[in-house]
Protein backbone atom coordinates (compact mmCIF):
# COMPACT_ATOMS: atom_id res chain seq x y z
CA UNK A 1 0.00 0.00 0.00
CA UNK A 2 2.75 2.43 0.93
CA UNK A 3 4.85 1.74 -2.17
CA UNK A 4 1.84 2.54 -4.34
CA UNK A 5 0.66 5.62 -2.45
CA UNK A 6 3.67 6.96 -0.50
CA UNK A 7 1.15 7.52 2.27
CA UNK A 8 -0.99 10.00 0.34
CA UNK A 9 -4.28 10.00 2.31
CA UNK A 10 -6.50 10.32 -0.75
CA UNK A 11 -4.77 7.45 -2.60
CA UNK A 12 -4.74 5.29 0.52
CA UNK A 13 -8.46 5.86 0.97
CA UNK A 14 -9.28 4.99 -2.63
CA UNK A 15 -7.24 1.78 -2.57
CA UNK A 16 -8.79 0.86 0.78
CA UNK A 17 -12.27 1.22 -0.73
CA UNK A 18 -11.18 -0.98 -3.64
CA UNK A 19 -10.00 -3.63 -1.19
CA UNK A 20 -13.22 -3.37 0.79
CA UNK A 21 -15.17 -4.02 -2.41
CA UNK A 22 -13.32 -7.30 -2.77
CA UNK A 23 -10.90 -6.25 -5.50
CA UNK A 24 -7.50 -7.94 -5.63
CA UNK A 25 -4.57 -5.71 -4.67
CA UNK A 26 -2.66 -4.58 -6.59
CA UNK A 27 -5.39 -4.29 -9.15
CA UNK A 28 -6.69 -1.75 -11.60
CA UNK A 29 -6.22 1.91 -10.69
CA UNK A 30 -9.43 3.13 -8.99
CA UNK A 31 -11.62 5.29 -11.19
CA UNK A 32 -11.46 8.13 -8.67
CA UNK A 33 -7.66 8.15 -8.83
CA UNK A 34 -7.72 8.12 -12.64
CA UNK A 35 -10.06 11.10 -12.62
CA UNK A 36 -7.96 12.96 -10.05
CA UNK A 37 -4.70 12.44 -11.97
CA UNK A 38 -6.40 13.26 -15.25
CA UNK A 39 -7.64 16.52 -13.77
CA UNK A 40 -4.13 17.39 -12.58
CA UNK A 41 -2.63 16.64 -15.99
CA UNK A 42 -5.25 18.89 -17.58
CA UNK A 43 -3.98 21.78 -15.48
CA UNK A 44 -0.39 21.36 -16.69
CA UNK A 45 1.18 22.65 -19.88
CA UNK A 46 1.01 20.38 -22.92
CA UNK A 47 4.80 19.93 -22.81
CA UNK A 48 4.72 18.89 -19.15
CA UNK A 49 1.89 16.41 -19.71
CA UNK A 50 3.74 14.92 -22.72
CA UNK A 51 6.88 14.49 -20.61
CA UNK A 52 4.94 12.71 -17.88
CA UNK A 53 3.25 10.37 -20.36
CA UNK A 54 6.63 9.43 -21.84
CA UNK A 55 8.19 9.00 -18.40
CA UNK A 56 5.35 6.77 -17.22
CA UNK A 57 6.47 4.02 -19.59
CA UNK A 58 10.02 4.09 -18.22
CA UNK A 59 8.96 3.10 -14.71
CA UNK A 60 8.49 4.80 -11.37
CA UNK A 61 12.06 6.13 -11.67
CA UNK A 62 13.24 7.52 -14.99
CA UNK A 63 16.18 9.24 -16.68
CA UNK A 64 15.45 12.76 -17.92
CA UNK A 65 17.59 12.40 -21.12
CA UNK A 66 15.47 9.42 -22.17
CA UNK A 67 12.27 11.38 -21.64
CA UNK A 68 13.73 14.25 -23.67
CA UNK A 69 14.60 11.88 -26.52
CA UNK A 70 11.14 10.31 -26.44
CA UNK A 71 9.46 13.71 -26.69
CA UNK A 72 11.91 15.13 -29.22
CA UNK A 73 12.98 18.01 -26.97
CA UNK A 74 16.18 19.29 -25.40
CA UNK A 75 17.07 18.06 -21.94
CA UNK A 76 16.91 21.60 -20.55
CA UNK A 77 13.37 22.05 -21.86
CA UNK A 78 12.38 18.69 -20.44
CA UNK A 79 13.79 19.66 -17.04
CA UNK A 80 11.66 22.80 -17.10
CA UNK A 81 8.56 20.68 -17.75
CA UNK A 82 9.44 18.27 -14.96
CA UNK A 83 9.98 21.18 -12.58
CA UNK A 84 6.41 22.15 -13.37
CA UNK A 85 5.32 18.58 -12.54
CA UNK A 86 7.29 18.77 -9.29
CA UNK A 87 5.43 21.92 -8.28
CA UNK A 88 2.22 19.97 -8.84
CA UNK A 89 3.59 17.24 -6.51
CA UNK A 90 3.59 14.63 -9.27
CA UNK A 91 7.35 13.99 -9.52
CA UNK A 92 10.34 14.27 -7.21
CA UNK A 93 14.09 14.50 -7.68
CA UNK A 94 15.70 11.10 -7.20
CA UNK A 95 19.16 12.05 -6.00
CA UNK A 96 21.04 12.06 -9.31
CA UNK A 97 20.72 15.31 -11.33
CA UNK A 98 19.48 13.53 -14.43
CA UNK A 99 16.89 11.35 -12.71
CA UNK A 100 13.39 11.89 -11.40
CA UNK A 101 10.71 9.66 -9.94
CA UNK A 102 6.96 9.80 -9.64
CA UNK A 103 5.78 10.95 -6.24
CA UNK A 104 3.43 7.96 -5.97
CA UNK A 105 3.30 4.65 -7.81
CA UNK A 106 -0.38 5.27 -8.43
CA UNK A 107 0.40 8.50 -10.27
CA UNK A 108 2.50 6.61 -12.77
CA UNK A 109 -0.05 3.77 -13.03
CA UNK A 110 -2.87 6.23 -13.63
CA UNK A 111 -0.97 8.03 -16.40
CA UNK A 112 -0.21 4.72 -18.12
CA UNK A 113 -3.85 3.65 -17.78
CA UNK A 114 -4.93 6.88 -19.43
CA UNK A 115 -2.86 6.32 -22.57
CA UNK A 116 -4.58 5.20 -25.76
CA UNK A 117 -3.38 1.96 -27.34
CA UNK A 118 -1.76 3.61 -30.37
CA UNK A 119 -0.16 6.27 -28.16
CA UNK A 120 1.24 3.61 -25.84
CA UNK A 121 2.77 1.61 -28.72
CA UNK A 122 4.36 4.73 -30.20
CA UNK A 123 5.86 5.72 -26.85
CA UNK A 124 7.25 2.22 -26.27
CA UNK A 125 8.99 2.40 -29.65
CA UNK A 126 10.44 5.80 -28.82
CA UNK A 127 11.63 4.46 -25.45
CA UNK A 128 13.36 1.47 -27.07
CA UNK A 129 15.01 3.65 -29.72
CA UNK A 130 16.13 6.19 -27.11
CA UNK A 131 17.69 3.50 -24.91
CA UNK A 132 19.53 1.93 -27.85
CA UNK A 133 20.80 5.36 -28.97
CA UNK A 134 21.81 6.74 -25.57
CA UNK A 135 22.83 3.84 -23.34
CA UNK A 136 26.38 2.73 -24.11
CA UNK A 137 25.97 -0.71 -22.50
CA UNK A 138 22.57 -1.92 -23.65
CA UNK A 139 23.31 -5.30 -22.05
CA UNK A 140 22.40 -3.70 -18.74
CA UNK A 141 19.07 -2.62 -20.20
CA UNK A 142 18.15 -5.94 -21.81
CA UNK A 143 14.93 -6.37 -19.80
CA UNK A 144 13.79 -2.81 -20.49
CA UNK A 145 14.47 -3.18 -24.20
CA UNK A 146 12.71 -6.54 -24.30
CA UNK A 147 9.68 -5.00 -22.61
CA UNK A 148 9.50 -1.96 -24.89
CA UNK A 149 10.08 -3.87 -28.14
CA UNK A 150 7.57 -6.56 -27.14
CA UNK A 151 4.95 -3.83 -26.68
CA UNK A 152 5.63 -2.56 -30.21
CA UNK A 153 5.29 -5.98 -31.82
CA UNK A 154 1.64 -5.35 -32.67
CA UNK A 155 2.81 -2.60 -35.03
CA UNK A 156 5.11 -4.79 -37.09
CA UNK A 157 8.33 -4.99 -35.04
CA UNK A 158 7.98 -8.65 -34.15
CA UNK A 159 11.41 -9.79 -35.36
CA UNK A 160 13.15 -7.18 -33.20
CA UNK A 161 10.86 -8.07 -30.29
CA UNK A 162 11.75 -11.76 -30.60
CA UNK A 163 15.47 -10.94 -30.59
CA UNK A 164 15.24 -8.90 -27.41
CA UNK A 165 12.81 -11.14 -25.52
CA UNK A 166 15.00 -14.17 -26.25
CA UNK A 167 18.05 -12.24 -25.02
CA UNK A 168 16.10 -11.30 -21.90
CA UNK A 169 15.34 -14.99 -21.36
CA UNK A 170 19.02 -15.93 -21.60
CA UNK A 171 20.03 -13.12 -19.24
CA UNK A 172 17.37 -14.11 -16.70
CA UNK A 173 18.60 -17.70 -16.76
CA UNK A 174 22.20 -16.51 -16.31
CA UNK A 175 21.04 -14.63 -13.22
CA UNK A 176 19.17 -17.74 -11.96
CA UNK A 177 15.87 -15.85 -12.27
CA UNK A 178 14.21 -18.95 -13.69
CA UNK A 179 10.59 -17.77 -13.50
CA UNK A 180 11.56 -14.62 -15.41
CA UNK A 181 13.46 -16.74 -17.91
CA UNK A 182 10.39 -18.88 -18.48
CA UNK A 183 8.26 -15.76 -18.94
CA UNK A 184 10.63 -14.13 -21.43
CA UNK A 185 11.20 -17.31 -23.45
CA UNK A 186 7.46 -17.90 -23.54
CA UNK A 187 6.93 -14.35 -24.78
CA UNK A 188 9.57 -14.88 -27.47
CA UNK A 189 7.78 -18.02 -28.65
CA UNK A 190 4.48 -16.16 -28.85
CA UNK A 191 5.99 -13.27 -30.78
CA UNK A 192 8.01 -15.62 -32.99
CA UNK A 193 4.95 -17.33 -34.48
CA UNK A 194 5.36 -16.88 -38.24
CA UNK A 195 8.64 -14.97 -37.76
CA UNK A 196 11.16 -17.61 -36.63
CA UNK A 197 12.30 -20.35 -38.97
CA UNK A 198 11.75 -23.89 -37.75
CA UNK A 199 15.33 -24.45 -36.59
CA UNK A 200 15.34 -21.27 -34.51
CA UNK A 201 11.91 -22.12 -33.12
CA UNK A 202 13.06 -25.60 -32.12
CA UNK A 203 16.09 -24.19 -30.29
CA UNK A 204 13.92 -21.61 -28.55
CA UNK A 205 11.46 -24.30 -27.46
CA UNK A 206 14.32 -26.28 -25.93
CA UNK A 207 15.53 -23.21 -24.03
CA UNK A 208 11.96 -22.56 -22.86
CA UNK A 209 11.66 -26.16 -21.64
CA UNK A 210 14.87 -25.73 -19.64
CA UNK A 211 13.44 -22.65 -17.94
CA UNK A 212 10.21 -24.54 -17.23
CA UNK A 213 12.16 -27.35 -15.55
CA UNK A 214 14.18 -25.00 -13.38
CA UNK A 215 11.05 -23.12 -12.31
CA UNK A 216 9.36 -26.43 -11.33
CA UNK A 217 6.92 -26.57 -14.25
CA UNK A 218 7.86 -30.18 -15.03
CA UNK A 219 4.69 -31.15 -16.86
CA UNK A 220 4.87 -28.04 -19.01
CA UNK A 221 8.52 -28.79 -19.76
CA UNK A 222 7.72 -32.34 -20.85
CA UNK A 223 5.05 -31.08 -23.19
CA UNK A 224 7.40 -28.48 -24.67
CA UNK A 225 10.18 -31.06 -25.09
CA UNK A 226 7.76 -33.36 -26.87
CA UNK A 227 6.84 -30.61 -29.33
CA UNK A 228 10.53 -29.79 -29.84
CA UNK A 229 11.42 -33.42 -30.56
CA UNK A 230 8.51 -33.71 -33.01
CA UNK A 231 9.60 -30.56 -34.80
CA UNK A 232 13.25 -31.61 -34.90
CA UNK A 233 12.38 -35.00 -36.40
CA UNK A 234 10.08 -33.38 -38.95
CA UNK A 235 12.74 -30.93 -40.18
CA UNK A 236 15.48 -33.57 -40.24
CA UNK A 237 17.55 -32.26 -37.32
CA UNK A 238 18.29 -35.27 -35.09
CA UNK A 239 20.82 -33.19 -33.14
CA UNK A 240 18.04 -30.85 -31.99
CA UNK A 241 15.86 -33.84 -31.10
CA UNK A 242 18.68 -35.15 -28.89
CA UNK A 243 19.18 -31.78 -27.18
CA UNK A 244 15.46 -31.51 -26.43
CA UNK A 245 15.35 -35.02 -24.95
CA UNK A 246 18.20 -34.12 -22.58
CA UNK A 247 16.38 -31.20 -20.93
CA UNK A 248 14.31 -32.95 -18.20
CA UNK A 249 16.16 -35.01 -15.60
CA UNK A 250 14.68 -38.23 -14.14
CA UNK A 251 12.70 -37.60 -10.98
CA UNK A 252 11.56 -40.93 -9.43
CA UNK A 253 8.02 -39.84 -10.39
CA UNK A 254 6.94 -42.77 -12.54
CA UNK A 255 4.60 -40.73 -14.72
CA UNK A 256 7.25 -38.10 -15.49
CA UNK A 257 10.02 -40.67 -15.93
CA UNK A 258 8.00 -42.68 -18.45
CA UNK A 259 7.61 -39.54 -20.55
CA UNK A 260 11.36 -38.85 -20.31
CA UNK A 261 12.08 -42.40 -21.40
CA UNK A 262 9.78 -41.99 -24.40
CA UNK A 263 11.53 -38.73 -25.33
CA UNK A 264 14.90 -40.49 -25.25
CA UNK A 265 13.60 -43.38 -27.35
CA UNK A 266 12.21 -41.02 -29.97
CA UNK A 267 15.50 -39.14 -30.12
CA UNK A 268 17.64 -42.30 -30.25
CA UNK A 269 15.56 -43.56 -33.16
CA UNK A 270 16.94 -40.75 -35.35
CA UNK A 271 20.42 -40.35 -33.83
CA UNK A 272 22.23 -43.13 -35.72
CA UNK A 273 24.35 -40.71 -37.72
CA UNK A 274 24.67 -38.09 -35.02
CA UNK A 275 27.99 -37.21 -33.32
CA UNK A 276 29.13 -39.82 -30.81
CA UNK A 277 29.11 -37.31 -27.93
CA UNK A 278 25.43 -36.44 -28.36
CA UNK A 279 24.40 -40.06 -28.78
CA UNK A 280 26.37 -40.95 -25.64
CA UNK A 281 24.59 -38.26 -23.63
CA UNK A 282 21.13 -39.39 -24.77
CA UNK A 283 21.98 -43.05 -24.09
CA UNK A 284 23.21 -42.05 -20.62
CA UNK A 285 19.95 -40.22 -19.97
CA UNK A 286 18.01 -43.23 -21.22
CA UNK A 287 19.96 -45.61 -18.96
CA UNK A 288 19.48 -43.29 -15.99
CA UNK A 289 15.71 -43.07 -16.41
CA UNK A 290 15.41 -46.81 -17.06
CA UNK A 291 17.22 -47.39 -13.77
CA UNK A 292 14.71 -45.13 -12.00
CA UNK A 293 11.94 -47.17 -13.61
CA UNK A 294 13.59 -50.42 -12.39
CA UNK A 295 14.20 -51.63 -15.95
CA UNK A 296 17.81 -52.76 -15.60
CA UNK A 297 17.54 -55.01 -18.65
CA UNK A 298 17.38 -51.80 -20.72
CA UNK A 299 19.64 -49.71 -18.49
CA UNK A 300 22.76 -51.93 -18.51
CA UNK A 301 23.31 -52.21 -22.29
CA UNK A 302 22.42 -48.52 -22.78
CA UNK A 303 24.98 -47.29 -20.24
CA UNK A 304 27.59 -49.64 -21.70
CA UNK A 305 27.09 -48.12 -25.14
CA UNK A 306 27.15 -44.64 -23.63
CA UNK A 307 30.56 -45.23 -22.05
CA UNK A 308 32.05 -46.60 -25.28
CA UNK A 309 30.76 -43.65 -27.33
CA UNK A 310 31.77 -41.08 -24.74
CA UNK A 311 35.33 -42.38 -24.51
CA UNK A 312 35.57 -42.51 -28.30
CA UNK A 313 34.32 -38.94 -28.64
CA UNK A 314 36.78 -37.49 -26.13
CA UNK A 315 34.07 -35.02 -25.12
CA UNK A 316 34.24 -34.26 -21.36
CA UNK A 317 30.52 -33.44 -21.08
CA UNK A 318 29.57 -36.73 -22.71
CA UNK A 319 32.04 -38.62 -20.51
CA UNK A 320 30.65 -37.00 -17.38
CA UNK A 321 27.09 -37.92 -18.41
CA UNK A 322 28.07 -41.53 -19.17
CA UNK A 323 30.00 -41.96 -15.90
CA UNK A 324 27.18 -40.45 -13.88
CA UNK A 325 24.65 -42.79 -15.47
CA UNK A 326 27.00 -45.76 -14.97
CA UNK A 327 27.28 -44.87 -11.30
CA UNK A 328 23.50 -44.59 -10.97
CA UNK A 329 22.85 -47.90 -12.74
Amino acid sequence: MYSATAGNPFFVGQLARQLADGSTFPGAVPRSVLDAIGQRLGQLSAECAASLRAASLLGTRFAVPLVAAMTGRKVADCLTSLDEAARASLVLEDGAPGERRFAHGLVRDAIVAGLGSAQRVALHRRAAEAIEAQVAQTEGMVFDLAHHWAETAIDGDRAVAVTWTERAGREAMRLHAYEDGRRWYGRALELGEGVLDEVARCRLMTAYAGAQCLSSDFHGALQTCGHAVDLAVRIGRPDLAGEAALVPEPTFDEGIDRVIRALCERALAVLDGAPAALRARVLAQYAWVCDYLCDLDAAYPAVGQALVLAEASGDPIALEAALTAHHMV
